[in-house]
C-alpha cells in the first residue's frame, strides 16, 4: 500500500509539473507570438512593403506560432509526437471539411494579395457596404466607414464580387443631373450652371467640364453637369455645386419640376 500510495504521489506531482509547465509555454508563448508579429510589422526592411502584404505575412506567423506553441504543449504532457501529428492530420481534415467557408475566406485572401483589386488605405465599395480599408489578414479584411463603424468582411465574398475602388486612380469625374421646367430658356440654364462650374477652382481645366442638355423627359427638360477633379475634392465640390446652383436657378427665376395632381370633379 505504501508503495502504491509512493507512486501515486510522484504520478500526481509529474502530472501537475506537467500541467503547470505546458500552462506556461502556453501563456508566455502566446504573449511571445503577438509581440513578434507586431515586431515583425515594424521591421525596416518591410518598409518598402506593401502594407496590405506585411499585415497578411503578420497573421500567418502567429497562426504558425500559435500551433507550435499547443504542439509543444502537448508533447510536454506526454502525448507522443507521432500520435499527436496523425490525431492533428485526421482532425486537421476533420476541420477543413467543416470550414470550407474559412478556407474559402483564406483563398479570397490569396487571390487579394496576388492581384491586388484594392489595399490599405483604399476606398472601396461592393454591394451595400463601403469603407476605407483598414486591415487585410488570412481570413477577414477589417473597412472603417465613414460614420465611425468597423466592418469585418469575409475575404471569400470579397474575391467573388464586383469592387469599386475609389482610390485607385487620382481622379474622378463628378457626374450631376439638374431638371427644369420645360418653359426654362436652355441657353440662360446652360449659362447658369457653367457659372457654378467654372468659379470652382478645385474642378480640373484637363479634360474639360461640360454642360449638356441630355434629355426631354415627360415634364421637365434634363442637363447634366460632368465635372472632373482631384479624387479627395470629389464631395466637397459635389455638395458646393449643388448649393450653388440652387441659389444660382433662384435668383435666376429658374423653376424646377414638381408634381401636379390634375382633380377633375363631374357631378
Amino acid at each position: 500500500m505504501e508503495d502504491i500510495l509512493a507512486n501515486l504521489t510522484d504520478t500526481i506531482i509529474d502530472v501537475a509539473l506537467r500541467l503547470l509547465f505546458a500552462l506556461a509555454v502556453i501563456v508566455v508563448g502566446m504573449k511571445l507570438a503577438k509581440w513578434l508579429s507586431k515586431k515583425f510589422l515594424k521591421l525596416r526592411a518591410l518598409s518598402n512593403v506593401d502594407p496590405s502584404v506585411s499585415h497578411f505575412m503578420s497573421s500567418a506567423i502567429k497562426i504558425l506560432l500559435y500551433t507550435l506553441i499547443f504542439v509543444t504543449a502537448a508533447i510536454i504532457l506526454g502525448i507522443p509526437a507521432t500520435s499527436f501529428i496523425t490525431v492533428l492530420g485526421s482532425a486537421g481534415l476533420a476541420i477543413g471539411l467543416a470550414m470550407q467557408g474559412s478556407l474559402s475566406n483564406l483563398a479570397g485572401s490569396l487571390m487579394i494579395l496576388v492581384f491586388k483589386p484594392f489595399k490599405i488605405g483604399d476606398l472601396i465599395e461592393f454591394g451595400t457596404v463601403k469603407g476605407t480599408v483598414e486591415d487585410i489578414n488570412l481570413f477577414y479584411t477589417v473597412l472603417h466607414t465613414n460614420d465611425n463603424k468597423v466592418i469585418t468582411c469575409p475575404n471569400g465574398n470579397l474575391s467573388n464580387k464586383d469592387i469599386i475602388n475609389y482610390s485607385t486612380k487620382n481622379t474622378r469625374r463628378v457626374d450631376m443631373v439638374f431638371n427644369v421646367v420645360y418653359d426654362s430658356d436652355v441657353d440662360k440654364v446652360k449659362a447658369l450652371l457653367w457659372s457654378c462650374v467654372e468659379s470652382d477652382e478645385r474642378v480640373l481645366k484637363d479634360p474639360a467640364p461640360t454642360v449638356n442638355l441630355t434629355g426631354q423627359l415627360e415634364n421637365s427638360l434634363e442637363f447634366s453637369v460632368k465635372m472632373w477633379c482631384r479624387s479627395d475634392d470629389y464631395w466637397d465640390i459635389y455638395y458646393d455645386t449643388l448649393e450653388k446652383v440652387k441659389k444660382a436657378f433662384q435668383i435666376g427665376g429658374i423653376k424646377v419640376p414638381s408634381k401636379v395632381l390634375d382633380i377633375q370633379i363631374k357631378k
